[in-house]
């Protein structure tokens, strides 16, 4: 497939990507592929595409750069000026120090690539000449080409991190501004008189890659997938006019009939996949944000056709543009299907739930109220959670009558003094409603701490108010 005409920067343009790639100097937070404590990857154009692989259980403090979202928005058009400035020392806010001891930070030369792409492939050969892993350093400042490098990766659709964290309690530095070797790679894969050409190429065979099926598992397998779903987002994204009408194609040809009572065994379920070439509910994933008419249509073709739950949420945002009141029925019948007893409280129910509540509606109401008439102790727990998540307005009238559940919940906990982890005592069906009811409205109080007759009582009062509304 071949551009009419080349993606190139206007002088406008132009002049705007420079002065972004000045302003990186002032990140000062950690971020996907700019973080010591995470491994991952991001889309930064589109709200909410992060992918956490791996890291510490801790507070990652993430904040994404608007300089550093805007230029890979402007994808082919920045990759000149983002190969260029690879080599900018100039420093950023962001510090990374390692103490030493256990664990270490160590530079790597780390890029990945498609397997299938003869291009990166001669390149990345040559990867581990000339290259020493470093000894531990103690601490390390981003620079602007790190956060460049990091940028072409989200553009191109490759796991490109100038620091990420490693198990156990390492962090690694790939880093083009201290690395002449990487630099040089990156430029050779991707530099260019037609950036928009070669990286129309490039996505394009990174979708048409099929994974190669080991005749027993999805493992290897799910590479070619994950290159087919990540070049469709960025497809859509840079080149949707070239992109929407195969994509639709695909779409319609996905087979999505149910294969979720063979989970256990997976036969039915990675049996489809194969036959897909994709995870049938990641793929869509991957371009349910998309606004192209064409695509919302299939989307929307396609909630229609899900037999399983993951593909039907996946699709639900797109066909509930259109089609409303099918998807709240939809989804009401499917909460009327699920089992008295879910597979926990964030599980088939609550996804569910989240998802009709955002839609709202009387309907949706009402299958609140159903989905907790089974008066199990899972069931309520999930609409206490669900109701944190959407319609908070609903809460009293449908937490109310939870509120005299002194059940206990299994494994569900609190410490009964917030400074010490022990002694904790079992969480009961009422704390979780009056949470919930406390979080939704500002004029009730109560505060999961100390022992069951203090939480008596801050329940009581809550009923007290309530009896007055």
């Amino acid at each position: 497939m071949k551009l009419t005409q080349p993606i190139t920067a206007s002088a406008e343009e132009a002049e705007d990507i420079q002065q972004l790639v000045g302003k990186l100097a002032a990140i000062e937070s950690p971020d996907f592929g700019l973080s010591g404590t995470l491994t991952g990857d991001a889309f930064l154009p589109i709200e909410g595409k992060t992918d956490f692989s791996a890291g510490l259980i801790t507070d990652h403090r993430l904040k994404s750069s608007d300089e550093l979202r805007k230029l890979v928005a402007y994808g082919p058009k920045a990759l000149p000026f983002l190969l260029a400035a690879l080599d900018d020392n100039t420093k950023t806010k962001l510090k990374m120090e390692h103490g030493g001891g256990f664990g270490g930070m160590t530079f790597e030369n780390e890029m990945s690539g498609n397997p299938v792409n003869a291009r990166e492939q001669l390149v990345l050969a040559g990867k581990a000449e000339g290259h020493e892993r470093t000894q531990h350093v103690n601490e390390y400042t981003v620079t602007v080409g790190d956060v460049c490098f990091v940028a072409i990766g989200q553009i191109v659709g490759r796991w490109y991190n100038a620091v990420r964290y490693q198990p156990t309690n390492n962090i690694i530095l790939s880093s083009p501004a201290h690395d002449a070797k990487l630099r040089e790679m990156v430029r050779a894969i991707w530099a260019s008189d037609d950036a928009g050409q070669t990286l129309l190429d490039s996505l394009l065979l990174d979708y048409a890659t099929e994974g190669i099926f080991n005749g027993h598992s999805l493992d290897g397998w799910d590479v070619g997938g994950r290159l087919q779903s990540t070049a469709a987002m960025r497809l859509l994204y840079y080149y949707p006019k070239e992109s929407a009408g195969f994509i639709v194609q695909r779409i319609d040809k996905l087979d999505l009939t149910p294969t979720e009572p063979d989970k256990d065994d997976l036969g039915l379920y990675m049996k489809q996949c194969v036959a897909n070439g994709v995870r049938a509910d990641g793929f869509i994933e991957a371009i349910a944000w998309c606004d192209e008419p064409a695509i919302l249509a299939a989307l929307s073709r396609a909630f229609e056709r899900a037999g399983d739950l993951s593909v039907a949420l996946a699709t639900e945002p797109a066909a509930a543009k259109s089609k409303p009141e099918l998807v709240r029925t939809t989804l009401a019948k499917r909460i009327g299907e699920l089992p008295e007893d879910d597979k926990g409280p964030y599980a088939d129910g609550y996804a569910l739930l989240v998802a009709l509540g955002k839609l709202g509606g009387d309907q949706a109401k009402r299958a609140f109220e159903q989905y907790s008439t089974p008066l199990t102790t899972s069931r309520r727990h999930t609409t206490c959670l669900a109701l944190r998540e959407v319609r908070g307005e609903w809460a009293i009238d449908l937490l109310a009558p939870f509120l005299n559940d002194r059940r206990e919940l299994d494994r569900w906990t609190y410490a009964v003094d917030f400074a010490q982890n022990e002694r904790r005592l079992p969480i009961r069906i009422c704390d979780e409603a009056a949470t919930t009811i406390a979080l939704a409205n500002e004029d009730l109080k109560f505060e999961m701490q100390g022992d069951r007759a203090r939480l008596d009582f801050q329940i009581q009062a809550m009923q007290s108010v309530l009896k007055m509304k």
